[in-house]
């Protein structure tokens, strides 16, 4: 698909084009057996909230499914567009047959359709609604993710909160993915992302105190000044990236840093292309500092 840029009336023109039915083809709605519905293999949402599933089956148990899934035909068979929780309920609830809206989508159809309903969840994880993003963005062929945002009804700055979760540590993603960490307490924690200790304490101390997200980031701004960045950066952090670290201010070192690691790899032998590699990823962090430090900036008050 083209990475044109696109006007927002494209956009949603484009979003209109994406997510209704091809023309001539009908809505249809109908009951359908379970074990005839196939899960897409690249369905948006990775993990499930165990505690949400548990009460999302007993509600379909006492109620059944107050929202119809979305399916295409496959075959005799069906696949699953959107609705993989209330499939996942009305399996584990022993439910035979699920209400369903069926229409005929292209594979870019369906994909947007997904990844749209998933993104607007509330109870999908930052993790997964992070993957969404980047996701969607390829899939309507945006150019900003002020495109992005404004398909969704979101604001750019909360945009770029979501997308901004990726540049914490792995174990943190996981614990969100889980359900025990919240958006805003990865906020919060990625304040603290110049000083593995803090952070590693607040990451402690929400599990242990059971901080609320703005407790956390209450927590993140009195542990160090900045806005609750790490007033003397880590030794352990700083002594992992070679190239001279970018902060506020000092955002104009990036181009060149980029561009001289861009003319050294073509001419890099085997033996150099590990450390070329390692300044690459510390150049690739640094740009996401950069970035989550300016949307802080612009509004202290962007919580």
């Amino acid at each position: 698909m083209s990475n044109v840029g696109l006007s927002g009336i494209e956009l949603v023109a484009r979003l209109e084009a994406t997510t209704s039915p091809p023309a001539g083809v009908d809505t249809l709605f109908k009951l359908v057996p379970v074990e005839l519905i196939d899960a897409a293999a690249d369905q948006p949402r990775q993990s499930f909230n165990h505690a949400a599933l548990d009460e999302l089956t007993q509600s379909v148990w006492d109620h059944g499914i107050l929202q119809p899934l979305r399916l295409r035909p496959r075959g005799r068979r069906y696949q699953l567009v959107a609705g993989q929780r209330r499939l996942t309920a009305a399996t584990r609830a022993g439910l035979k047959v699920v209400p369903a809206v069926i229409a005929e989508l292209e594979d870019d159809q369906a994909l947007a359709q997904a990844l749209i309903e998933n993104i607007q969840r509330e109870d999908l994880n930052a993790v997964d609604r992070c993957e969404a993003l980047r996701r969607l963005r390829v899939n309507l062929g945006a150019q900003s993710w002020e495109e992005v945002g404004r398909v969704l009804g979101i604001s750019r700055r909360h945009v770029y909160h979501l997308l901004s979760i990726s540049a914490l540590p792995e174990p943190i993603q996981e614990d969100m993915r889980r359900g025990n960490l919240t958006e805003k307490h990865g906020r919060a924690l990625l304040r603290l992302r110049r000083d593995e200790e803090l952070q590693d304490d607040l990451w402690r101390r929400i599990r242990e105190e059971r901080l609320s997200g703005d407790e956390a980031l209450q927590a993140a701004t009195e542990l160090g000044p900045g806005r609750g960045q790490a007033a003397v950066e880590s030794p352990r952090s700083a002594a992992a990236v070679a190239p001279p670290r970018v902060g506020r201010g000092a955002q104009a070192d990036l181009p060149g840093a980029v561009d001289a690691l861009l003319r050294r790899l073509p001419h890099a032998t085997m033996r150099e292309i590990r450390p070329l590699k390692k300044q690459l990823e510390a150049l690739a962090e640094r740009l996401a500092e950069v970035l989550t430090d300016a949307f802080y900036e612009d509004d202290p008050r962007a919580e």
